[in-house]
């Protein structure tokens, strides 16, 4: 939304309101604007959704107030929650207080509880990604997001800060935040030594599989963010192990690895996550080396890898080449070769993304394989559109019998289109076939093989309800050795959801006929679920039950009546717990790790310390009866590594003068992403810096608004080894008014008289800078914000349809800071009309 100041007033203050859903909250938004005359500002907001917020459309209402609260402006802005994919954030590593001006590394760690692996993008709003931008989450894996939070140096009272990361993928993006306390902080820190911060953990578990119990610990040592070794360089390294129950409850798998990274280059040594196309080879758990190097429009790398838990792969390595054209398109070739069970198989893949125009992309990759007695091909299309009223994705995958990639003798197609009849209902057609067969880690923990159709309407009749119809045709079938169901069935699906206040309901029927392959019974089925929820500042809860009343499984694995709860809790300022059980899952479900009952309580101790308590009942995937219980400590300790600064370090001991300003107090300065802020005489310091030349400027946002620097910004730093000072100073700005008067009168714009304005131009100088303005129409040009001293003002008239004598000279004008000056410009206009003789002239 672009608000715009024309007003009479100089400056001009607004407050803005928001209106929108119950639940949702700002992320990201003034409350206040200035705005000086004539400017103009963009508003920019970041608003997230509450967490059980269903798909469709959402209105959110912008209006602008001034000082007595007169309401002067509204807009209303559509939103639209797509898709959502099942991450959830398994736990947070963070203090709860943190200091104006701290930089702040640390973590999100993202579970991947879908039923299917991912790749998704990282972007981050309030703090910055320094990893890969694409990642791969397996199914049921635990990735960590490493994340840096500059926080801002001019807060003046404790705030609320949030950050986000978004995820996203080709069927949609998630949004995942935080909050934290931000306390003021008077004084400025200055560090003349690097610390790294290192992160120490201690693991405790026993654990009771087939009626024996086993114990084991686990130990844990990584860094907490990358270590800058010197500019632009980084390292990161992670230790920990060993699982010997491999299960990400103790933690994590044995992980060990170290990583390097810089602007152009990276490369990763020990465990990791291999990838080199879709088809090829998907995702894969292994221990190697993977490199890439990226050169804006080439990019090429590779990687060789012994797989970890797929054993039938002995080892693998792959070479990649991508070329990025014109941001519209990339082309990108694979070669992977690769020892499934000691026989040497060689991929070849072609790969193609393009942005066809704003609203559609695609990607299509097409593959051969070969091994020593037998080839194959394979084929991957993906494409998605998008316009104001109809939206769409698809994707498509085929692979021979003989093909030895990822994928082998499978077909995959899935196609969603939807389309907004009205602004509050919409109908989408969705089908899905899903015969993957794919040589992965976890083989028998895929979802089970599937083939529906399903068309959907949804109508919001409100931004707090919404209602929808679903008929559908279903098969399903598990892939277990023996097999536990397969049936088809044909239902209708009627279904309400309820916001009011703190709570929300959600209620939904089936009902229809269904086909059991297994015992030959058909005959009539009926479900019913609800869900209820309340969500407060102290925690939420939220409890679910579900019945259905059909024979579609076998009897001894079918459950009519299932149910649960969860409860998150915030127990004081540095505990929190969660709770959560379930009487029993679907058949459906045997692919993940499904957990009966689960308990976390996790303590800050001062800071950097944390103490976690946790319990688990549940049952192995791919298994319908193998239960676990286990329960535990993890003890976690980060601590700061300082390393003296070395000799080839340089520092910068800078101060701003005041020349008539407001206050030379807390002003934010920026050098290359270094950041400093001021103390009450205007110094500042700038530490660890490597030689070379850096750019310095002010955060504008942290000057009066008539503030302005005497020096143009930026102002080019040369760092050397040791130490290097600035100097410049501030002041405030003034405005200078050119009035016009035309032949001796001023304010006649009617007519011809009018026009004579348009190609008139006053010119300021002062030997740096030049500022040119066209009257345009008016009778009056205002210079605001002019640095103040000694400036030439010069008027003249572009153009030659008018004969326009000016009779003001140029004149040097001496700004005073603040002051608001006035000059008057004379202009004197002719009329150079040609008049001609009225009489003949008779020529004998």
């Amino acid at each position: 939304m672009v608000i715009n100041n024309s007003s009479a007033n100089d400056v001009f203050k607004c407050h803005v309101k928001l209106e929108f859903p119950n639940g949702w909250h700002k992320i990201i938004g003034p409350d206040v604007i200035e705005l000086t005359k004539n400017e103009e500002k963009l508003l920019l907001l970041n608003l997230q959704s509450s967490g059980n917020a269903l798909v469709g459309n959402y209105n959110v209402k912008i209006r602008l107030f001034n000082d007595s609260g007169e309401e002067l402006a509204s807009e209303n802005i559509e939103c639209s929650i797509k898709k959502r994919i099942s991450f959830g954030v398994k736990s947070w590593d963070i203090e709860k207080y943190y200091h104006s001006g701290d930089t702040i590394w640390t973590q999100f760690q993202i579970e991947n509880t879908g039923n299917c692996a991912i790749i998704a993008n990282i972007e981050t709003v309030n703090c910055s990604y320094l990893g890969k931008s694409n990642i791969d989450f397996e199914l049921d894996s635990i990735r960590k997001i490493p994340i840096c939070i500059p926080l801002p140096s001019d807060i003046l009272v404790p705030i609320q800060y949030s950050f986000s990361i978004i995820l996203q993928y080709k069927d949609g993006c998630r949004y995942i935040s935080k909050t934290i306390k931000v306390l003021p902080l008077n004084k400025v820190k200055l560090f003349d030594t690097k610390s790294f911060p290192i992160s120490f953990g201690l693991n405790a578990i026993n654990e009771r599989n087939a009626s024996v119990w086993r114990y084991g610990s686990q130990f844990e040592l990584f860094s907490v963010r990358p270590i800058e070794i010197f500019e632009n360089h980084f390292l990161d390294f992670s230790s920990r192990g060993p699982n010997r129950f491999r299960k990400s409850v103790l933690g994590q798998m044995d992980e060990h690895f170290v990583n390097y990274k810089n602007k152009f280059a990276e490369v990763k040594i020990g465990d990791q996550i291999f990838s080199s196309s879709r088809l090829t080879e998907f995702v894969r758990s292994g221990r190697g080396v993977n490199t890439r190097f990226d050169f804006k429009k080439f990019e090429f790398g590779g990687f060789y890898n012994t797989p970890r838990f797929f054993k039938k792969i002995n080892e693998e390595y792959s070479f990649y080449t991508k070329y990025k054209g014109a941001d519209t398109y990339e082309i990108e070739t694979v070669y992977l070769s690769k020892k499934i069970d000691k026989e040497h198989n060689e991929l070849f893949s072609a790969i193609l993304r393009s942005t066809l125009s704003n609203n559609f992309n695609m990607e299509s990759e097409i593959s051969y394989g070969k091994s020593f007695s037998k080839d194959g091909i394979g084929f991957l299309y993906t494409g998605r559109y998008s316009s104001k009223k109809l939206k769409g994705n698809s994707t498509f995958i085929y692979s021979s019998q003989n093909y030895p990639g990822y994928y082998q003798n499978s077909f995959f197609c899935n196609a969603n289109l939807s389309y907004r009849i009205t602004k509050g209902s919409t109908i989408a057609l969705l089908a899905r076939r899903d015969e993957q067969n794919s040589k992965r880690d976890t083989l028998l923990g895929q979802a089970p093989l599937t083939k529906n159709v399903m068309l959907r309407y949804g109508y919001d009749s409100s931004i707090d309800s919404r209602f929808t119809f679903q008929v559908t045709l279903q098969e399903r079938k598990d892939r277990l050795e023996e097999v536990k169901f397969d049936y088809s069935e044909k239902y209708s699906r009627l279904g309400y959801w309820k916001r009011f206040g703190q709570f929300d309901l959600e209620v939904y029927t089936r009902s229809g006929y269904y086909k059991n392959n297994l015992t030959g019974l058909n005959g009539y089925m009926f479900s019913f679920e609800s869900e209820l929820g309340f969500k407060n500042k102290y925690g939420s809860l939220r409890g679910g039950i579900s019945y259905e009343n059909s024979r579609k499984y076998s009897e001894i694995h079918s459950q009519d009546l299932i149910y649960d709860l969860t409860l998150n809790m915030n127990l004081g300022k540095k505990a929190n717990c969660r709770f959560n059980y379930r009487n029993a899952f679907s058949p459906e479900e045997y692919y993940r790790n499904r957990s009966f009952l689960d308990f976390n309580l996790n303590v800050q101790f001062g800071k950097g310390t944390s103490l976690e308590l946790f319990g688990n009942h549940s049952i192995v995937s791919k298994s319908f009866n193998d239960r676990n219980i286990a329960f535990g400590v993890k003890l976690r300790k980060t601590f700061n590594i300082h390393i003296n600064k070395k000799n080839d370090f340089g520092f910068v001991i800078g101060c701003i003068d005041n020349y008539g300003a407001e206050s030379v107090e807390g002003i934010v300065l920026y050098m290359n992403g270094h950041v400093a802020i001021t103390d009450k005489e205007g110094f500042f310091k700038f530490v660890n810096l490597s030689p070379g030349t850096y750019d310095l400027l002010i955060d504008k946002t942290s000057i009066a608004i008539q503030d302005i620097p005497i020096s143009k910004m930026p102002i080019k730093v040369v760092v050397h080894k040791g130490g290097n000072r600035v100097q410049f100073g501030i002041t405030k700005s003034a405005k200078l008014s050119c009035n016009f008067y035309l032949n001796g009168e001023k304010g006649i714009l009617s007519g011809i008289l009018a026009e004579i304005y348009e190609g008139v131009m006053v010119e300021l100088s002062n030997g740096t800078d030049k500022i040119q303005k066209f009257a345009k129409g008016r009778d009056e040009l205002v210079f605001n914000k002019i640095t103040p001293g000694v400036w030439k003002v010069k008027a003249s008239y572009v153009g030659d349809r008018f004969n326009v004598r000016f009779l003001t000279d140029e004149k040097f004008l001496t700004i005073e800071p603040g002051g608001n000056h006035e000059f008057a410009i004379k202009l004197f206009y002719e009329d150079n009309k040609v008049k001609f003789m009225q009489n003949k002239i008779n020529i004998e």
